[in-house]
């Protein structure tokens, strides 16, 4: 008995180290951002672009990339009219899908609360987050999520 208590030890050891690593969305865990201010002033600078538009109504397909049921995953075509998301196809999509705006958002809260993975690719002339990566935790499974914004029409 006495033989296999270090193994026990040791294996406990690293299993305690692993799952502080994984628990731990700082700045200083392995992989993730250490500097938020680039992604802030990319966010601003893009969400200017967009609001510069006074785009309130348009249309967009929406698909969300995540560990979720295919129904809520899309890709749905949206209508937003004064803001409101007015119409999505498939119909069932109102809960799922978001505005422009408020994809702009999630990236905001992502910063704001030190997500590990901030990933975000904006439309180059729109200014509009066309794929959004955000990871909370480096090594947590499942909790990951993602957007893509595509298609983007704003009406005239």
């Amino acid at each position: 008995m006495r033989r296999g208590a270090p193994v026990v030890s040791a294996a406990l050891i690293l299993t305690a180290a692993l799952a502080a690593a994984g628990c731990d969305s700082s700045p200083s865990a392995v992989g993730c951002l250490s500097d938020y201010r680039a992604v802030d002033q990319a966010l601003r600078q893009n969400r200017a672009r967009w609001d510069g538009q006074r785009a309130v109504s348009y249309e967009y397909v929406f698909e969300r990339v995540c560990f979720c049921a295919p129904d809520a995953r899309g890709p749905f075509r949206v209508r937003v009219e004064n803001d409101r998301v007015v119409r999505s196809e498939p119909r069932d999509a109102f809960s799922t899908v978001l505005t422009v705006p408020q994809v702009f958002d999630v990236v905001q809260e992502a910063i704001g609360r030190r997500a590990c993975t901030i990933d975000v690719r904006y439309d180059p002339s729109a200014g509009f987050p066309a794929e959004v990566f955000i990871d909370y935790v480096s090594l947590a499974a499942d909790e990951e999520m993602g957007f893509r914004v595509s298609d983007v029409v704003v009406a005239r």
